[in-house]
């Protein structure tokens, strides 16, 4: 029984128990009445004046509080506002091996309009940074910043079959990775015998280093076709600062790519290292989805695939390039929603003068970067690997396992296998990319993989926390993020 309809019977009775005014009936105003007669001399309880009020009162406390003393259910809520305006906020807070603890601010406003699904507009902003310690060694530093403010406008056109998206945002990374060109590229360990705070200690930290800043506009728009089908187009203008550390292995490439060298080495550095000047880059991308998922955020059956081109006219720095991108995903149910199998395919390649910083990208509707990260190649460092041509895979079996307060609050589990590999460029010499040169083994490896599990934790049915733990030949992984990777 509810609480609050268990108080008002307390209420209730309490005032029933109350000392009560005791009044004698009336004496028969006929001496034939047998029925007046028969009571004359008999007393009843009156509750008095001061009890009914009370118990008025607790009537009145029951209906506000939305009870039913027949039924004790509550009383439909008022709906909502079609036309409402609704806005909300919330901390940010996150975790990766990547770029340390992540705090920060989420907020939110939407115009809701009878006619539009799933809302008129809606605005979105993030203010975002991430702790871990400095180059040094000797304090705490903010490696990362993403700041956005982003804005969704869906059901526009005859049909609402049209909906235009867009962000601003501003992005600085000066942990940014680069450990050279290709699958082979290596990475050393910093001698143990470095004294912490020295400048041989900060620089042996940032040998693999550089900074990165990186604002941007977008514009993108999706059109919908039939069922499940639907096209993309979209804009994006960004400028690019980098930052070369001194001592570090992007310093060392292009001094070699600088200098009359006329080894291999040389020549491909001096037609892969590009992009390092400050400059504007204007890239454009287009594509087709199919969707087939019988839920976009805990798909338990269906597909989710998309194929795609991008790429930039090369407005500064000859930085003219073109991309193509196979994205496929599938979800199998092997036992209903409690186990299910999530599979993501991707295969990339980039052509032309493609600037450094987006050889470990690629694209789609959702572009990213692998291998490597907490999104793609768990146990990979982030940005760890980079070429013009990529393909990556992912496996996970998402196990429900735990459900509460009537399926509001569920606890899962995720067993995972991930896996990739890139090619520097076509025709490339053999110690950027083959698996042995000379006999000796490049690398950890042809195939960079990761294998690890995790947690999962739903809130409703659309809020999702992950915490994946995962170990590779490059390393341990641990993310605490939100929504699964794919």
């Amino acid at each position: 029984m509810n609480s609050k309809w268990k108080s008002f019977l307390i209420l209730s009775l309490f005032l029933w128990c109350l000392p009560s005014v005791h009044a004698a009936d009336p004496a028969p105003k006929k001496s034939g009445d047998k029925a007046a007669a028969k009571d004359t001399g008999k007393t009843r309880i009156v509750p008095s004046k001061r009890q009914r009020k009370a118990l008025k009162k607790a009537k009145t406390f029951a209906k506000l509080q939305g009870l039913s003393r027949k039924k004790g259910k509550k009383v439909p809520k008022k709906p909502k506002d079609p036309n409402r305006l609704e806005w909300g906020g919330l901390p940010a807070v996150n975790y990766s091996t990547d770029t340390g603890f992540g705090v920060g601010v989420i907020f939110n406003l939407a115009k809701f309009k009878p006619g539009y699904y799933p809302y008129r507009w809606k605005i979105l902003g993030l203010v975002y940074l991430t702790l871990l310690p400095n180059a040094s060694g000797d304090g705490i530093g903010i490696p990362y910043q993403d700041h956005y403010l982003k804005f969704d406008f869906p059901g526009l056109g005859g049909g609402g079959k049209l909906r235009l998206s867009g962000e601003g945002r501003y992005s600085q990374l000066n942990t940014a990775r680069y450990h050279g060109i290709g699958n082979n590229s290596v990475s050393k360990d910093i001698d143990p015998n470095l004294k912490v705070g020295t400048d041989a200690y900060k620089r042996a930290r940032q040998r693999y280093l550089y900074n990165h800043i990186f604002p941007q506009v977008q514009g993108r728009l999706r059109i919908t076709l039939a069922d499940k089908w639907l096209l993309f187009a979209g804009a994006t203008l960004s400028y690019h600062q980098m930052d070369i550390y001194a001592g570090s292995k992007l310093e060392e490439d292009k001094k070699l790519a600088d200098s009359n060298s006329t080894t291999d080495e040389a020549k491909f550095l001096r037609s892969n290292l590009l992009g390092l000047g400050q400059h504007l880059l204007l890239e454009l991308d287009a594509g087709v989805v199919y969707d087939s998922r019988n839920d976009e955020d805990t798909p338990s059956g269906g597909m989710f695939h998309e194929i795609s081109l991008r790429g930039s006219p090369g407005i500064m720095e000859n930085l003219h390039f073109l991309g193509i991108n196979g994205t496929f995903r599938f979800y199998v149910s092997l036992w209903k929603q409690y186990i299910v199998m999530a599979i993501r395919l991707i295969g990339d390649v980039q052509f032309g003068n493609v600037p450094v910083y987006r050889l470990p990208a690629y694209g789609g509707l959702f572009p990213n970067e692998g291998p490597g990260g907490g999104s793609t190649t768990r146990g990979v460092p982030w940005l760890r690997y980079g070429g013009k041509a990529k393909v990556l895979g992912n496996l996970e079996f998402r196990f429900k396992v735990f459900s509460f307060m009537n399926g509001k609050l569920n606890l899962g589990f995720i067993a995972f296998a991930d896996a990739g590999r890139v090619w520097s460029d076509f025709g490339a010499p053999a110690s950027f990319d083959a698996d042995e040169v000379n006999g000796v083994a490049q690398g950890t490896g042809a195939l960079k993989y990761g294998l690890g599990g995790g947690i999962r934790f739903q809130w409703g049915k659309t809020f999702i926390i992950r915490l994946d733990l995962a170990h590779s030949p490059d390393g341990f992984g641990f993310y605490l993020n939100v929504n699964h990777i794919f």
